[in-house]
């Protein structure tokens, strides 16, 4: 089987210990989110919920645009488990490599409830993005297309700190991960080609409350499974330079552009 870089017909750039394609396939729409509305959801669930019709798509890039490398991502598991079928179909048809990103969630919880996304989470984002930006942050926050597509099409459901408190310092000093279930989240790439492990955009809430020691922790433990290991983040401007004032060591982000669509 030809390798993924040899096959590759994009410019590559050194990412950690890798090679990466510039270009890489994403998630989306195959884990039918459209971040555009919810029935081009639907339209994208009902035309991507077969293996062969993933697959068709993702041989075109390999075969016509030589882009060997894809997203890979768990959180939705029959979409999930049916985008990596398609992705080793695809390497039998072609008889070429595809490496991938593996987006991987860090299970961070307190007195053993998940906290990443909750809305006290959501409320500790908005506190600490209106410290650094304020009137500017809630006009762009209140106008942004992308958190109106999460909260449903409307922003009645925005949280802010005034609706739900944000986490206490007492409370994130209890910030735990659970390493049993993030096991669980890696054993669902067993057998996979992993590129470059992208664990998510937890960190957000983890650098803005000050618990390096648990990033540094989760970090190292992706380092001793994977040669190159990135991080998600949805709040780069608060979040990277916190990182980097810390000398965080990852090889690199992925963050969003918010541009729907």
């Amino acid at each position: 089987m030809q390798s993924y870089l040899d096959a590759c017909r994009v410019p590559v750039t050194p990412i950690g210990r890798k090679e990466v394609p510039r270009l890489i396939m994403g998630i989306h729409p195959y884990d039918g989110c459209s971040y555009q509305d919810k029935k081009r959801d639907d339209d994208n669930y009902h035309k991507f919920n077969r293996v062969d019709k993933v697959s068709e798509v993702i041989r075109c890039a390999v075969e016509e645009g030589g882009i060997t490398a894809v997203q890979v991502d768990h959180m939705n598991a029959e979409l999930d488990r049916l985008h990596l079928q398609a992705i080793w179909e695809t390497e039998k048809q072609t008889n070429i490599q595809i490496g991938m990103v593996a987006y991987i969630l860090i299970p961070v919880v307190l007195d053993g409830e998940m906290v990443a996304y909750s809305p006290r989470a959501h409320a500790t984002f908005y506190a600490e993005n209106e410290k650094v930006a304020g009137g500017a942050f809630r006009k762009h926050i209140a106008e942004d297309d992308i958190v109106r597509y999460v909260l449903g099409g409307s922003f009645d459901g925005l949280v802010t700190p005034e609706s739900v408190p944000p986490y206490t310092r007492e409370e994130s000093d209890r910030f735990e991960i659970d390493y049993g279930l993030l096991e669980r989240h890696l054993g669902f790439f067993e057998g996979c080609d992993i590129l470059i492990a992208d664990p998510g955009a937890e960190i957000d809430l983890l650098a803005m409350t000050g618990r390096f020691d648990l990033i540094r922790a989760y970090l190292k433990f992706l380092h001793d499974r994977f040669d190159t290991v990135i991080t998600s983040v949805h709040h780069a401007g608060i979040t990277i330079p916190l990182l980097e004032e810390e000398n965080i060591p990852v090889d690199g982000y992925l963050t969003t552009v918010n541009r729907p669509g």
